[in-house]
């Protein structure tokens, strides 16, 4: 059941309620939640059949596509993992992927999140001219035009506001079906859109 986050539907304000009732959620609600997505995300990158997912570690209550993630590396598809290249508070935020494999070491950065090592080969615009290429990206809260709302950092907006507009590169931001609103009331011109989204209802088209 869809239970609408209550107004205002700010970036402060959904970031807020979001994580406040994650944190609420019993973990037997949580793991049926997460399990579903997992599921519908393996359907739609099954559909699409790429040869190449950007994905990314979950941070704290974030969703976890971890066992998707040793599924489609058993499958043979690359999977790159985020990395954070440059976090200087005047200049913008900068992210690469690397590639991800079972048992690859992993460091935690300054934001507590685990990123693979930079040893291996990272992930180019470039590359989708012969690799299609999905990018799934965590969400606290998203809208119905494709907006989403993270930690605040800005990486996946500066990171898909970089790609060439004209790269074929599908977005499927994860998100629960509690924290899907109308319209996130504050976006800027630099709020990069994704195509799809996905919670534990199923995955739909977005922009």
């Amino acid at each position: 059941m869809r239970l609408l986050i209550p107004s205002p539907h700010t970036k402060t304000a959904l970031r807020q309620q979001a994580k406040q009732r994650r944190a609420q959620w019993p973990a037997v609600a949580k793991q049926a939640i997460e399990g579903a997505i997992q599921r519908h995300v393996q359907a739609w990158v099954g559909t699409h059949n790429p040869a190449t997912i950007l994905g990314y570690w979950p941070l704290a209550s974030e969703l976890s596509l971890i066992p998707c993630y040793e599924a489609w590396y058993q499958e043979g598809k690359a999977v790159y993992l985020p990395v954070v290249t440059s976090a200087s508070p005047t200049g913008p935020p900068v992210m690469a992927f690397y590639l991800w494999q079972p048992g690859v070491a992993m460091e935690t950065n300054r934001y507590g999140i685990a990123e693979p090592s930079t040893a291996l080969a990272p992930w180019l615009p470039s590359n989708v001219a012969t690799s299609p290429t999905v990018m799934l990206l965590p969400a606290l809260a998203v809208d119905e035009q494709g907006y989403r709302v993270g930690y605040g950092g800005g990486y996946y907006d500066a990171f898909l506001t970089a790609v060439p507009s004209n790269t074929p590169l599908s977005t499927l931001a994860v998100c629960e079906e509690a924290f899907k609103v109308p319209a996130i009331s504050d976006t800027a011109p630099h709020d990069a859109k994704v195509q799809w989204v996905a919670s534990e209802g199923g995955v739909v088209h977005v922009a």
